[in-house]
């Protein structure tokens, strides 16, 4: 164990220090300090379990050394020694956990004792805290060992056969017979990623609200399993009282989807199953599975399975050849809000489940990407983009995750076919431009000024478009006319060089022979009629 000494009267600090006392109890390590800010500097890098303190010191007393050590979670025995033995002080002492109050000047034998009974308390609290800690270690493993029944009950890996259930309960600490009736819940919580590491442990958290709000008097928590990153399973164990009713059970599941939504800022959406004995829990945890299919609606509500109902439609799209047009024409509002319609319309009628918004995903999706194609835009860039990927995981989740996904497809959609078809008419311009200046010497800067576009941009573009670059290009465009004037006029070589921008003759034959593989004047004469 170890010994803080604070007084700002070191005379009586060293006396205490070197006291006979600490021999005889077989306290080895007695640090000293003179005012409260020592004191603190000691309490933080050393793990001093007794302290004796004055009460008057200048620069903070010792009441406030203690409570702002108390503040940071020291847990040490403190007693005060003062010369002043006023009421006041030795009751704030005693809030403050002192275990004694001794006026100065104290006596070897009075503190000996005094700091006995500190070192008997010190021990006493360590044997609680290592009972508390094993008994929370020995619930921890009751727990595991409860999961782990559950989940083989759940995914059908025990026998269906009761009497066989309820003696492997027995086995996994799962107390229950016959008449026990449990209740299975399922919450869904919107949430793709959990980044709460640095704020709270999100799993610790949640099982604490529905802890909190789904156990009690009239129902216990059995267990809670995480299905996956958003699928909670809540078994719960229904009492035989009049308060354990399903309405309250509806309200207490009221209350915890306010508190996710609230407190973690999350939507969530809590299914309640129906009553049921253990060896009906699978079955009843498989009603909550299509009970989550087949509800697409808003979030934030709690629904029991007369709340969900879908008509059984076969699924069917006419409306995707008038939207192919809309997409094709770029009309992205108009498509927006037949989309928009056509769900509210299905909603109102119950006619959408978790299938049906797969297959209009993916019937949008084709066609979206099919148009695509046709404009040579690869699609793979959707494909690698974050938000479409996350969009596109959560758009079967609800009417509106669809809609944020279809209306993002859409945008995304006509924006690169815009940028195409605007490269497009700018390609158009250039090679106008350059037809009309055949004659003249074109270069990327003369471009970059008629155009107000950079010279490297133009120089990407053609040869992205062509796939040459622009100089190769220029340069065809120029031999193809001159080819053109070398078999239908009869004007000499020197003079359609100067008509297609060559000033240099031999030049103008050497790019012509590199282009067609023959000179001016063999093109000509192999092409007379």
């Amino acid at each position: 164990m170890k010994v803080l000494v604070v007084d700002d009267n070191r005379y009586i600090v060293r006396g205490l220090a070197h006291s006979s006392i600490w021999k005889e109890i077989g306290i080895k390590d007695v640090y000293t300090a003179y005012s409260r800010s020592q004191a603190l500097e000691i309490l933080e890098k050393e793990e001093v379990t007794i302290l004796l303190c004055d009460i008057e010191m200048p620069g903070g007393s010792g009441l406030e050394l203690v409570k702002e050590a108390r503040e940071k979670a020291w847990r040490g025995q403190v007693i005060f020694l003062t010369s002043y033995a006023e009421f006041s002080y030795a009751q704030e002492a005693i809030r403050l956990g002192s275990i004694d109050y001794l006026l100065k000047p104290v006596e070897a034998h009075t503190l000996k004792k005094a700091v006995i009974q500190a070192i008997k308390l010190c021990e006493y609290e360590e044997s609680q805290q290592k009972l508390r800690e094993k008994r929370l270690t020995y619930e921890k493993k009751i727990q595991s060992l409860k999961e782990y029944f559950w989940r083989e009950l759940i995914e059908e890996v025990l026998p269906a056969q009761e009497v066989v259930l309820l003696k492997e309960a027995a086995g996994f600490g799962v107390d229950c017979g016959e008449d026990t009736v449990f209740l299975p819940i399922l919450i869904k919580v919107d949430a793709e990623e959990y980044n709460t590491a640095d704020k709270f442990n999100y799993s610790f958290v949640i099982r604490n609200i529905m802890e909190e709000c789904l156990g009690g008097e009239c129902a216990s928590i059995e267990t809670i399993i995480k299905n996956d990153k958003k699928m909670w399973l809540v078994i719960i164990r229904t009492h035989d009282k009049k308060e354990a009713s399903l309405e309250f059970i509806y309200q207490k599941c009221m209350e915890c989807m306010q508190f996710i939504r609230d407190f973690l800022k999350y939507d969530n959406v809590i299914y309640i199953g129906s009553s049921c004995r253990l060896y009906q829990v699978p079955d009843k945890v498989k009603e909550l599975e299509i009970m989550n299919q087949d509800y697409v609606g808003k979030y934030n509500v709690v629904l029991r399975k007369e709340d969900i109902y879908v008509k059984k439609v076969e699924y069917q799209l006419k409306q995707i050849q008038d939207w192919e047009i809309m997409l094709r024409e770029r009309s992205r509002e108009k498509l927006k809000e037949s989309i928009r319609f056509f769900l509210q319309n299905a909603m109102l009628h119950k006619e959408i489940n978790y299938n049906f918004l797969i297959c209009l995903r993916m019937d949008i999706q084709q066609m979206a990407y099919a148009i695509l194609k046709e404009k040579n835009i690869a699609v793979n860039m959707f494909l690698v983009n974050n938000e479409n990927q996350l969009l596109f995981n959560k758009a079967s989740d609800s009417v509106e995750d669809m809609q944020k996904y279809l209306f993002f497809l859409i945008d995304e959609s006509c924006r690169q076919m815009g940028l195409v078809e605007q490269s497009r008419t700018l390609m158009d311009k250039l090679l106008e431009y350059i037809d009309k200046n055949i004659d003249q010497t074109i270069t990327r800067e003369e471009l970059s000024s008629q155009f107000f576009l950079s010279s490297d941009y133009i120089s990407r573009l053609f040869r992205k478009k062509k796939g040459i670059s622009l100089g190769e290009y220029i340069q065809k465009r120029k031999i193809e006319k001159a080819q053109m004037m070398l078999t239908s006029t009869e004007l000499s070589i020197s003079d359609i060089a100067v008509r297609v921008g060559f000033v240099n003759f031999s030049y103008f034959s050497k790019i012509f022979k590199r282009i067609t593989g023959v000179t001016p004047a063999i093109y000509r004469k192999r092409n007379e009629i």
